[in-house]
């Protein structure tokens, strides 16, 4: 232990962990996961002759790399705008497993040349750290559902490369690092590149990497380094010149590499201009976003005018509504509601437990009082500033879910003197769970509704070590509180704005829903939404794996059934481009592997692959074989041991940048 965090090594030489941590986005469904497709193709040289005759035509290029169409779908970026992300085919995954294997040394050296940048790779991961609250979720695991211990390290990893501490964004701002350029400088721009990955040209990448100065101090970056991650981009994105996918790792690593020149020249055009870094400026890059700092409106000119020419350069554009200039203290009215919610947090804690630990939960008599308060305290602070109430709504899910980790942390295995404190716990938690849906409510997000999971399973997890008489008592209020959550004012905006949105966020209620058991089933009304009962479009495959996997084989839901089974017969009716199609390969996959639909339909869509892949028609020997192998193994839904806090465990680890 160091620091209060465990130490893992990683296993270097397993270059298959890139499709557990680069190659998909964070934000999807909780019951999605890259882990068994990871096992698969460690599996494969394994595999009877008729499987590998199968998959390996499906995921696998012989000789030169093919296009894959990544499966784009559309997020809830805030409340008036989506964000679109892209799951690249895992066939184009894999070439990047063999590009990342080959080049690793090279992204790395190609990363040291800007003095701009927060996020840049530094090293290869030779260990990670997690959290006391997060390692220690495993010791509420039931004995059967704990995997062998090597499985859950390789499930657990972070990124293939470290980056230094700037991670997250908001861990530059509350940096020593920019209370020192405040102190130095008396204005803050800030400037955007507008949609960026979108529009980022792949071939500059090349450019980026045949500059003559750097290819002379660089002898071991050549053409083919630039020209390959060129060729590999293209081909996960249907071969498009003009931008890439948004959501993976490997996508910000790409202009990562972009970005590092663009820095440079910016560096260089401003010391021809007589400005020197650090002295009459100084900048920051997280990622597309660049920070300046100076002592006047005509050097911020100067420095502003270099970056726009700059990046004009490389075909990326500022996006002048969300520049941002500002004098001296740099702070938001956003910042100050913040500041302001991060204090009453600081009497709130007071008021839940006595001294500086977890061990002494205050009983708290007036339970629905203090809840009234605290939103009323809330949204008093964002008075100033009604855009501020979102941004705060997710910082409060965010704190109390820690408060939850932090207490059942420290209790779960109390023997002694806990029997004195359950009142105070059962208050706790019922305020704690109440206070975060109200305001996770408010502010749906994929990153919240993962700390929403967190805070409730673990609370269902402490009822049943110490107050299993109570257990129905809390379930009772988590699901009265899930059902409130469907008929929203949040989530029937979400529903009436964004037609096209992945409801992730109700999604990941809907899986947390199922954790409570078969007794608290959903009224059908709350699945209408997601189920898209009133719509023609067929259900796209993040819709229907997380439907599929909440109703099971529960005849109450027949109405969605039947949805579900249209749109997968729509999506599969021709299953010929699976090798190309990322929406269709996943789906195939998933609904081959899932218990929940008939053999039969099963059995006859695996034939119909098996033509299409080999040209040759299955017998029923080789049938049965593939129905065995379907049955017994996952993709990217585990159907059969499927273990919430498992999948919460690293997506905590893997928190979207």
């Amino acid at each position: 232990m160091t620091n209060g965090r465990q130490t893992q090594r990683v296993r270097k030489q397993d270059y298959h962990r890139i499709l557990l941590t680069e190659v998909c986005p964070y934000e999807t469904p909780v019951i999605f996961d890259n882990f068994g497709f990871y096992k698969q193709v460690q599996k494969l040289e394994e595999r009877s002759e008729d499987i590998q005759r199968l998959l390996v035509p499906l995921i696998r290029d012989e000789k030169e790399l093919k296009f894959s169409i990544p499966y784009i779908y559309n997020i809830r970026k805030d409340l008036d705008s989506p964000r679109t992300l892209s799951l690249i085919h895992p066939r184009s995954q894999l070439h990047f497993v063999e590009f990342f294997k080959k080049f690793g040394d090279q992204i790395l050296l190609c990363c040291k040349k800007s003095k701009f940048s927060l996020r840049a790779p530094q090293k290869l991961t030779s260990k990670y750290y997690i959290k006391n609250p997060q390692e220690n979720i495993k010791k509420y695991r039931s004995d059967t559902t704990v995997s062998a211990q090597h499985e859950l390290n390789d499930r657990h990893l972070t990124t293939y490369f470290a980056y230094g501490e700037n991670t997250r964004l908001h861990k530059f701002f509350e940096s020593f690092d920019y209370i020192k350029l405040e102190k130095q400088y008396s204005q803050f721009c800030s400037l955007d590149i507008s949609k960026c990955f979108d529009s980022i040209y792949t071939h500059s990448i090349a450019w980026a990497l045949k500059t003559k100065e750097y290819t002379k101090r660089h002898i071991g970056i050549d053409g083919v380094f630039g020209d390959l991650f060129d060729q590999v981009m293209r081909c996960s994105n249907y071969n498009e010149t003009a931008g890439i996918p948004i959501g993976p790792e490997v996508s910000r690593i790409f202009a990562e590499v972009i970005f590092q020149e663009v820095d440079e020249r910016i560096e260089k055009r401003l010391q021809v201009s007589g400005l020197k870094i650090d002295i009459d400026y100084s900048m920051r890059r997280y990622v597309d976003d660049f920070f300046i700092f100076t002592n006047s409106d005509l050097i911020s000119n100067q420095v502003m005018q270099a970056v726009e020419a700059e990046c004009k350069a490389y075909k990326l554009n500022i996006n002048e509504a969300k520049s941002l200039k500002a004098e001296r203290p740099f702070i938001t009215s956003k910042t100050k509601s913040l500041r302001s919610v991060q204090r009453r947090l600081i009497k709130l804690r007071e008021s839940l437990f006595l001294g500086e630990n977890y061990s002494s939960p205050r009983e708290l008599p007036n339970q629905k009082t203090l809840v009234l308060h605290f939103i009323d305290d809330v949204k008093a602070a964002c008075s100033a500033d009604s855009d501020a109430y979102q941004l705060v709504s997710a910082y409060v899910v965010g704190w109390l879910s820690n408060r939850i980790i932090s207490a059942t942390d420290e209790n779960i295995n109390r023997t002694t003197g806990i029997e004195d404190c359950l009142t105070g716990f059962a208050h706790f938690f019922n305020f704690s769970i109440r206070t975060i849906f109200h305001f996770y409510s408010i502010n749906p997000s994929h990153k919240s509704s993962i700390k929403l999971c967190i805070a409730v399973k673990l609370a269902c997890t402490f009822y049943e070590k110490h107050m299993l008489a109570e257990i129905d008592s809390i379930k009772t209020t988590i699901y009265q509180l899930c059902k409130e959550f469907f008929s929203s004012s949040g989530y029937l905006g979400i529903l009436s704005k964004n037609t096209n949105v992945s409801l992730l966020e109700a999604m990941n209620v809907l899986v947390l829903c199922k954790e409570l058991g078969p007794q608290y089933l959903l009224p059908k009304e709350a699945l209408h939404g997601i189920a898209k009962l009133d719509s023609i479009e067929p259900l796209n495959y993040f819709e229907l794996i997380t439907l599929l996997y909440y109703i099971g084989s529960e005849p109450f839901y027949a109405e969605v059934r039947e949805k579900i089974m249209a749109s997968i017969r729509q999506h599969l009716s021709r299953i010929e481009d699976a090798r190309i199609n990322s929406h269709k390969f996943h789906l195939l996959m998933d609904v081959l592997t899932c218990p929940y639909i008939n053999r039969d339909f099963r059995s006859a869509i695996a034939t119909q692959l098996y033509e299409s892949v080999t040209g040759a028609k299955p017998g029923k020997v080789k049938i049965k074989a593939l129905m065995d192998f379907f049955d017994a193994n996952i993709w990217f839904v585990n159907w059969h041991s499927f273990d919430l806090l498992t999948v919460l465990e690293k997506k905590e680890l893997l928190s979207g940048y």
